[in-house]
């Protein structure tokens, strides 16, 4: 009976609640967390090699928090601890005894995986938490469900997949892609090519150089201080992008693009070097902010809805705006 309940569990799915570990309740995929009883732990610690080129990493219910070492004679290292509740004292070791950090060496990538033990009445939770400074350069590629993922200072490429756990990249180096669903997604200072996908969760973006591209299904895009073109695609929640107060010395012309089906759209632009805005949203508002010193060439298209500019219209503007928006209105305004 308590086999065929654990397949049905399985099957359906059901989603993590995201609170402290401590007194909250998980089930997903056959597992049933509580985080009472006894519980068990140990750490494993190990070198780096220079020579390493890429990390691969593959973890469940646990955070992971890579950054790159400050100068090529650091020493790279990696920590795990692993952690395991179980109904009595002696449970939790036998638990903790099948819960470890696979480690591998395949050339000049380094992989670490967790295994962890089957669904049990008497296993009541499981942590795994990984960190790792890496050599210079190197790629990074993180899988990581139920726990929150961060990374920093990485001028390789990154790409983290995550699911039910809290995605933060700051001062990435190299381009940065990241999946995440069913939380929140946080970028600062991002100096390469950004690309975010996300489901059920709010990103927020501070300072980026090159372009960054953002779809969410649900949930706010809140992008600031942008350097280069900016698209987004938002299905349900507001959009607000923002780019710097000063021209930069990277782009000399920067677009901008903001699809919406249900929510409002806000941009608000800095500087001379922007050169064309697109927004279409179906359901929600437009408003975008311009420095009084632009000449525009607009085209705005509303069917259910107002639409006011503080900008006429100039067949040689230097910035092209394009608004569609099936019900909502459009006001193009001066920044104040």
């Amino acid at each position: 009976m308590r086999a065929k309940n654990q397949q049905i569990a399985a099957i359906i799915g059901l989603a993590l609640i995201p609170l402290a570990f401590s007194g909250c309740f998980i089930r997903n995929f056959g597992y049933s967390f509580d985080y009472s009883g006894s519980q068990a732990t140990r750490s494993q610690t190990g070198d780096i090699s220079a020579n390493t080129q890429s990390i691969e990493i593959i973890n469940r219910w646990g955070n992971v928090s890579i950054q790159e070492v400050n100068s090529t004679s650091s020493n790279a290292n990696w920590t795990w601890s692993g952690t395991a509740w179980g109904t009595t004292g002696e449970d939790a070791e036998t638990f903790l005894a099948e819960l470890d950090m696979i480690v591998t060496d395949s050339g000049e990538t380094k992989k670490f995986e967790v295994v962890y033990p089957k669904p049990s009445r008497e296993l009541r939770g499981i942590k795994s938490h990984l960190t790792l400074q890496v050599p210079q350069g190197t790629s990074v590629s993180i899988k990581n469900r139920h726990g929150e993922s961060i990374a920093s200072g990485i001028s390789g490429s990154t790409t983290i997949k995550s699911s039910h756990g809290d995605v933060t990249v700051t001062d990435m180096i190299g381009p940065v892609e990241i999946f995440n669903n069913h939380a929140d997604t946080i970028g600062e200072n991002l100096l390469a090519e950004a690309k975010i996908k996300t489901d059920h969760g709010s990103v927020k973006i501070t300072g980026t150089e090159q372009d960054v591209s953002v779809i969410n299904d649900h949930g706010s895009i809140n992008i600031s201080n942008a350097n280069g073109n900016v698209s987004t695609n938002n299905d349900h929640g507001s959009t607000t992008i923002a780019t710097s107060s000063s021209p930069s010395d990277i782009n000399s012309k920067v677009a901008i693009s903001a699809k919406s089906d249900h929510g409002s759209i806000k941009i608000t632009v800095g500087h001379e070097q922007v050169t064309s805005i697109f927004a279409d949203n179906d359901h929600g508002s437009i408003n975008i902010y311009l420095p009084e010193s632009v000449t525009t060439k607009l085209d705005i298209d509303t069917d259910h809805g107002s639409k006011r500019s503080e900008f006429q219209h100039d067949p040689n503007g230097t910035l092209n705006i394009k608004c569609n928006v099936d019900h909502g209105s459009v006001k193009i305004r001066k920044n104040k």
